[in-house]
């Protein structure tokens, strides 16, 4: 089996990296998008409290 090729890898499938994947497959490039969650879209997850601006 040959190794896939791809002009452009995009690591995060949500909704920016699935709107420039969009835009370079619609300019003819190969895309491959990969997402560690088990879903797509949408913003990334919440931060635990302790993480967010301004928390101590």
């Amino acid at each position: 089996m040959p190794a896939a090729t791809y002009d452009a890898i995009i690591i995060g499938a949500g909704h920016n990296g699935i709107a420039f994947g969009a835009y370079l497959a619609k300019s003819g490039w190969e895309v491959a998008i990969f997402e560690t969650r088990g879903e797509e879209g949408g913003p990334p997850p919440a931060l635990p409290a302790r993480r967010r601006m301004g928390s101590v």
